[in-house]
């Protein structure tokens, strides 16, 4: 199980969707930090 939904639950997919609007260029970031969700319409990088 990943470690963000242990953390944030099922909130993580719209923190992402608020980190990606507030800080599309991931400015303020940690090894745990949200990851910015990916733009509309493009696929998501595999691991």
């Amino acid at each position: 199980m990943p470690w963000h939904y242990l953390y944030y639950k099922d909130n993580y997919e719209r923190l992402r969707r608020v980190k990606r609007d507030w800080d599309p260029r991931d400015v303020f970031r940690h090894a745990l930090s949200v990851r910015p969700a990916d733009p509309p319409g493009e696929p998501a990088p595999t691991p």
